[in-house]
């Protein structure tokens, strides 16, 4: 998440334009088969991996899409990996993900900041429409404030410490609230045997360590 996170961010300051991709469903995956925010930058780089990068492709063409129609509004994509594909990619299976692509001069850039600072954030999108806001643990939200936008819960799922999403009914339609909460990070001080060991749990645990 940390590469995606900083190519939107430098992209914001920059006036650049750019996609928020990430996986809102997935069919047949036995795990989640991408990482839960992926970038792509007016160039066609793509910053994060999305089915092991055998999506890489079909992103970077529907980002150039979405940029080159000019619309705010959210996009949607759907990727289909059979057996074979998916285990030489090093997944346990085959299956089907449900992409949602956004531009990122939609979104409030305290997003960037939160996650970049490794702080719960929570984005809150209406597919329909070019409208998102972003909330913290706390509860303070940035961003289009017309309607009825469901920041309480994105606080309350922030607080329970997961990362995840759901869908949500308000009188103005379906809301998507994602929340992304940071892995654990451990820090280690002093030498040793151990060290490495240590390293390597941390390691399978996909935590940072220092």
């Amino acid at each position: 998440m940390r590469e995606a996170v900083e190519a939107l961010r430098k992209a914001a300051e920059q006036g650049e334009e750019a996609v928020l991709a990430r996986i809102v469903e997935i069919e047949g995956f036995s795990t989640r088969p991408g990482d839960d925010f992926v970038a792509v930058d007016s160039h066609g780089v793509v910053y994060g991996s999305v089915l092991a990068g055998l999506g890489s492709d079909e992103l970077r063409s529907a980002a150039a899409s979405l940029l080159a129609a000019g619309d705010s509004k959210a996009a949607s994509l759907t990727l289909d990996v059979g057996d074979k594909d998916a285990v030489s990619a090093g997944l346990a299976c085959g299956g089907r993900a449900h992409i949602l692509l956004q531009p990122a001069g939609v979104i409030p850039s305290q997003l960037w900041g939160l996650l970049g600072s490794r702080a719960p954030a929570a984005l809150l999108t209406r597919e329909d429409v070019s409208a998102a806001v972003v909330v913290d643990r706390d509860g303070k939200a940035w961003g289009s404030r017309d309607g009825n936008w469901p920041v309480e819960d994105a606080a309350a799922l922030l607080v329970s410490g997961h990362t995840g999403s759901r869908r949500l009914e308000t009188p103005e339609g379906s809301v998507l609230v994602e929340a992304w909460v940071p892995d654990p990070r451990v820090v280690v001080v002093g030498t040793g045997e151990l060290v490495e060991t240590i390293g390597s749990q941390v390691a399978l645990l996909g935590w940072e360590m220092r």
